[in-house]
């Protein structure tokens, strides 16, 4: 599996119940915005630099993952976090 890696300079949770939502700017300008809901995580990317998180939900799909829990639709930043890695993406907090 290839790795893809994202810089993040800036994660917002946006929502603190279901669904599990995050959006954030990557070191190269491009949004990205995360969600789990109904047992789906989705993490898409803006297609070029960007202040409008709309342009990421309509970008690329980067990875589409079901989940085995039943209408699944929070979890803790640590766990998506994990589930991209599971799934060859890795996320790096530019500021630390």
């Amino acid at each position: 599996m290839d790795i893809k890696y994202y810089n993040m300079i800036e994660k917002h949770r946006t929502c603190m119940a279901c669904p599990s939502q995050w959006e954030g700017k990557l070191d190269d300008g491009r949004m990205f915005y995360m969600r789990y809901r109904h047992s789906h995580f989705s993490f898409e990317v803006s297609l070029k630099p960007t202040d409008d998180v709309y342009d990421a939900i309509d970008g690329e799909l980067v990875v589409h993952v079901t989940t085995d829990e039943d209408d699944g639709g929070w979890m803790t930043d640590g766990e998506a976090l994990e589930l991209l890695k599971e799934n060859g993406v890795i996320l790096v907090d530019s500021k630390e």
